[in-house]
């Protein structure tokens, strides 16, 4: 199966346009799959995934919320794979801190941490950089994990025990289309 990382130009147009989920309120996509301050998320047993699609004033807030979630339902700990689109912004300073204080209180129970920019060939390396630097200065090195495209963080989290390949696939493309885009794989 092949996997396509980007939008094709119209699909992130028509997205443009529609600036979906802008405001602070939740909306519900699909059943399982949330839409907070332009960040989709959606969990299967002990995974979650994220998909950071706008400048959003507290992007972190709902996917720790959601982490805590899955870990309260019993689950020891908790797989997560993040994808960053192009439209996406990185956290400021202030963000940053809390994510900091946030991992610290959670490292613990994370198993693996898979992050994957999707965009032009400048976020990419602009995320990959950042993030893999973050991971080893906060001390989450042996379990985050920066990939290059979605099948490789796909398949960096199904080595973690992780949903099936399928189902992670399915996954991803019910986010996309929790926020009005279309996902091509």
């Amino acid at each position: 199966m092949g996997c396509a990382d980007d939008l094709t130009p119209h699909d992130e147009k028509s997205y443009l346009a529609r600036r979906l989920c802008s405001n602070t309120a939740a909306v519900s996509a699909q059943p399982g799959v949330e839409v907070v301050d332009g960040v989709a998320l959606t969990s299967s047993g002990d995974t979650v995934l994220v998909l950071y699609n706008d400048a959003a004033p507290r992007p972190l807030a709902a996917p720790v919320k959601r982490v805590d979630a899955v870990l309260a339902s019993g689950h020891s700990e908790v797989l997560v794979m993040q994808c960053a689109l192009g439209s996406s912004t990185p956290p400021d300073a202030e963000i940053r801190a809390l994510c900091y204080r946030d991992i610290k209180r959670l490292r613990p129970r994370l198993r693996c941490v898979v992050t994957v920019p999707l965009g032009d060939d400048v976020w990419v390396v602009l995320i990959l950089s950042v993030m893999r630097g973050m991971s080893t200065v906060v001390g989450m090195g042996s379990i985050h994990f920066v990939e290059k495209n979605r099948a490789d963080g796909i398949a960096r989290l199904r080595s973690k025990a992780a949903p099936s390949e399928a189902a992670l696939h399915e996954l991803v493309a019910t986010l996309y289309a929790a926020v009005g885009l279309r996902s091509t794989m």
